[in-house]
Formats: C-alpha cells, structure tokens, sequence
C-alpha cells in the first residue's frame, strides 16, 4: 500500500477533497487523524476498553467518556479514529502494539504522524484499498518523505479572499492577518514543485470535478470512477452513522459553486483591499485575479 496526504490550509477544501477520494474502491482516507495530547499509549489502550464496555460499546460516548476523565485529545481523537472505522477495542489493539514496539508514547509531532499513519493503514487493509492516508499541513511533506516510503501528496488551495469569508461564516477565531498570514505560507510551499504532488485549485474541483479527479487518478495510476462525483452516496466514511462530522450536512448537499466568489458578497471592501495587498504574490502565482 502507498501513502496518500491532502494538504490545505483550513476552509480551503481539504475535507470535500478527502471524502471524494475515500469514496474510490482503491483509496481508504481517514481525515483528521493526527492526535493531540494523549496519555501514555498502553494507558491509553486500557482506558479505551473502559470507556468501550461503559459506553455499551458506542464510539461517539467512548470518546465522551475519556473527556469525562481528564483525556480530551484522547476523546477527540477515539472519535476521529472510529469515524475512519477503527472502534475503541481496534485501536486499543493498536496502541498495544505500539507499546509493544517501543513505541510507548505520543508527544512529538513524529510519533503522532505515526500513529495517524498506523490507523489510516488498518482502515485501508479493512476495504482492501491501496492507497491510504489523511488530512494534513503541506509543511509536514518533510515528514512524509522520512517516515513513508512511497507516498503521495495533493495539495488544494482556494482563493484566499473566499478562505477568510469562510473562516467568518464559521466563526473561527483567527483574525483576518493570522488567515493572510496562513494563506501567503501555504503559497509559498506551493513555488517548490515535486514530483511526489499534484497542486489542484478548490474552484478547479467544484467546477470541474470530472477532469480534475481524473488528472488526480491519473497521477496515482489508478482508474477513475463515478464513485468519486457521487461521494454522498459512497463507502466514505465520514458518513458513518452516529459520528457527525461538522462539515456532514454541507457535503450531503453534493458538489455546487455557491461557495466560490462568495466574498463578493460577505467581505466588505477593507477586507478585499487588505487581503489583496498582503496576498499580493501569491495570488498573482496562483491565478487569482485582484
């Protein structure tokens, strides 16, 4: 099996990406998998098999149950793991292992990509998929290319005036510097070509899904399929029934463009001018016109 990664900065199409790939027979993704803080790993294990036997055996109240006990990564992440269809006692297995091979605990940003990459590989060996990954940042490709032997990176970008409209519309914290800030660095990686990534544009998808998803399988060598266009309808795994995803809704409503250019309408003209200004370059390397 080879790795596969989507990298995008936040509202930027990342998960509408991942769902259209997890819903292809050959490709198994698992979204947000890199964890937060968690305990110990054969503590961890222990406490999964607690909360799964507490919890009548339910994921989403597994996860709620480890918040409960002072662990609220350790939830979080039970919650994401089950929804890439690892459940509590697999992912005890899992982190039993990982005990076992020296590999005890989960601090550094090494052992979480690890970890991540061991939960989207037992997804993937599940729906005997040959690619398998998750979401991640594009400034962790240094990290793909040590820990992965053959892997593959897409990266997604989106204009960034749409980005922060987004961010608004979601009522994320960030202010509008930090998003340009964000957006002008995730522009900067994208000047270095590899021939490990495909670059494709969130209107690129939307308005071409098609061509767009076909240039992606081609890249990956594998045969594109309808699959990938009717993603509500699909094995991805996002939808798993009773662990919601906050982008759910939206994604059930398939593919439209009513997100593009909506900062026309949403942004005033300070905002259009300071992201303008401060995103000047990359913008103009990227095709999107001020």
């Amino acid at each position: 099996m080879n790795a596969l990664f989507v990298c995008g900065m936040s509202r930027s199409g990342t998960t509408l990406l991942t769902t259209m790939l997890d819903a292809h027979p050959s490709i198994s993704m698992g979204y947000e998998l890199l964890p937060g803080d968690l305990p110990p790993l054969d503590q961890l294990a222990d406490l999964l098999d607690r909360a799964w036997d507490e919890s009548n055996k339910s994921p989403r109240k597994s996860g709620n149950l480890l918040k409960q006990w002072g662990h609220p990564q350790a939830g979080v992440f039970t919650k994401r793991a089950s929804r890439a269809m690892i459940d509590p006692p697999e992912l005890a297995n899992i982190l039993r292992q990982c005990a076992k091979d020296g590999f005890s605990s989960c601090n550094s940003p090494d052992e979480k990509f690890r970890l991540a990459l061991m939960v989207s590989k037992a997804k993937a060996t599940k729906e005997n998929a040959h690619w398998f990954g998750f979401k991640a940042g594009h400034h962790d490709h240094k990290r793909f290319t040590r820990l992965t032997q053959s892997h593959h990176t897409i990266i997604i970008h989106r204009d960034p005036r749409d980005v922060w409209a987004s961010h608004m519309g979601a009522g994320f914290a960030a202010t509008i510097d930090q998003a340009a800030r964000s957006w002008n660095q995730h522009a900067q990686g994208l000047k270095n070509p590899d021939l490990n990534c495909t670059h494709i544009k969130y209107e690129s998808l939307i308005q071409s899904p098609e061509q767009t998803l076909k240039n992606i399988c081609n890249h990956l060598n594998i045969n594109d399929e309808p699959s990938m266009i009717q993603y509500q309808e699909s094995k991805a795994s996002i939808f798993r029934e009773g662990l919601h995803h906050v982008n759910t809704p939206k994604l059930l409503e398939g593919i439209n463009d009513s997100a593009i250019n909506r900062w026309k309408s949403e942004l005033d003209s300070s905002d259009i001018q300071f992201i303008e200004q401060t995103c000047r370059t990359g913008m103009k390397h990227l095709e999107y016109q001020t």
